[in-house]
Formats: C-alpha cells, sequence, structure tokens
C-alpha cells in the first residue's frame, strides 16, 4: 500500500532524514561540545558569519566577551551587530540573572562566600609560608588572613547566620519634681491636683491621677 507524499513526511523521523536533527545555520546544538569559545573562534577566523547566529548564542558570546573585559564597540564590531543591539542583550542577559529576595539565598551565599574566604586564606598562608618572603610580607599576609575571616564572620552576622550582640544601655535615671522644695509649696500641689481629681470624677475613674495624689500625701505627711 502505497502512502502519499503528505503522510510519508509527517511520519519522517530523525532517523529517516538526518537533515531534521541538524542544526540552523549560526545555531548551537544544545548536544554538541561546540561552545562559545568556539562560536568566537569561528568567527574571528572568518568561517563563521556572527550575522546569522541565534539571539541566544549572541548574547552567550556578549556575555563572555564581557568577562574579558571587552567594550561594547569591540563587541559589537565583533558580531556584526549595532551597539544598541549589544546594549539589548546586556539587559536580557541581566533580566535573566537577576536575583530576588529569598529566605533560602542566605545559606547559599553564605556557603560561597566560605568557600572563597578559605581559598583567599590558603593563598595568603602559602605566601607566608614561603621561604623567599620578606619578613615584612609574611607579617602582611597573616594580618591579611585574619582580616579574610574577620570579614567573613561580620558578612555571616549580617546575613542573619550568625548572631549579633544586642546593644546594652546603662543609664541613672534621676527624677525631678521641679521647685518643690518647700512643704507649703508640696501642700499647695496637692491641693491643685486634689482638685483636679475631684473635678474628672463625674466623668471617669482616672488611676493616673490618684497615684500622684498619694505619692504626694506620702511625701507630705513625712514632712510634717
Amino acid at each position: 500500500m502505497s502512502q502519499s507524499p503528505q503522510q510519508s513526511l509527517s511520519t519522517a523521523t530523525p532517523a529517516d532524514n538526518p537533515a531534521l536533527t541538524k542544526p540552523a545555520d549560526g545555531a548551537i546544538d544544545e548536544e554538541s561540545p561546540r561552545g562559545v569559545l568556539q562560536i568566537l573562534r569561528e568567527i574571528k577566523t572568518g568561517s563563521l558569519d556572527p550575522k546569522i547566529l541565534r539571539a541566544e548564542d549572541r548574547q552567550a558570546c556578549v556575555m563572555h566577551l564581557g568577562l574579558e573585559g571587552a567594550t561594547v564597540p569591540e563587541m559589537g564590531q565583533l558580531l556584526g551587530v549595532s551597539d544598541r543591539t549589544i546594549a539589548r542583550d546586556r539587559r536580557a542577559i541581566q533580566q535573566q540573572h537577576a536575583i530576588h529576595a529569598d529566605p533560602a539565598l542566605a545559606p547559599l551565599v553564605a556557603g560561597r562566600l566560605m568557600q572563597e574566604a578559605e581559598t583567599s586564606n590558603a593563598r595568603l598562608r602559602r605566601i607566608g609560608r614561603d621561604p623567599q618572603t620578606p619578613p615584612a610580607v609574611k607579617v602582611a599576609s597573616e594580618l591579611a588572613a585574619y582580616e579574610v575571616y574577620d570579614k567573613f564572620a561580620q558578612r555571616l552576622q549580617s546575613l542573619g547566620i550568625l548572631p549579633q550582640m544586642t546593644p546594652r544601655l546603662h543609664a541613672d535615671v534621676t527624677h525631678h519634681t521641679g521647685d518643690l522644695t518647700s512643704l507649703d509649696d508640696l501642700r499647695r500641689e496637692l491641693d491643685r491636683i486634689d482638685s483636679i481629681e475631684h473635678a474628672g470624677a463625674s466623668m471617669a475613674p482616672s488611676a493616673t491621677i490618684s497615684a500622684p495624689v498619694a505619692a504626694l500625701a506620702s511625701m507630705a505627711k513625712e514632712s510634717s
């Protein structure tokens, strides 16, 4: 039984037609070892036209070239695009690598910082153990190694990994009664507060007035 051309095309598999598995010109095959370095090498040798690159491949090249210190005009010239295209690619790269607030991110950052701190500390210690290192440099390397861990501990505190000591406030509190130095002044103040209490008693009882009245009355009795 013969099949129509349309049926034959629809049932074709990559094994039957190798052209179906071949990536488009300039595109990176996901299963191929061809990467950014090979693409850039082919562009520089002229064996690959950068204008046929996919946007994803060009952005990968832009990110690599940016890490190598290439400027926007240099990247545009190498990849055969305008400076605006490079600027758009860089914005797209920033959006892809954007970091959002996540409580689980702090331990990950702390772990990476620990690796970097240990690596830096090991290099500094190695410098200090070198017999050809001058004594002053050895002392400086030891100090730098200590500062690496000290700053690392401070960073862990800022991330909430290590606890921070709560500041304590020590103070002497003195209560001043103003110019009420004589017994007569104290009694007059007691009468004034007592009249305020009686005037507001019809509205609502006030414990905040009764307390000062009792205190002043006690002081007046002790003075007499």
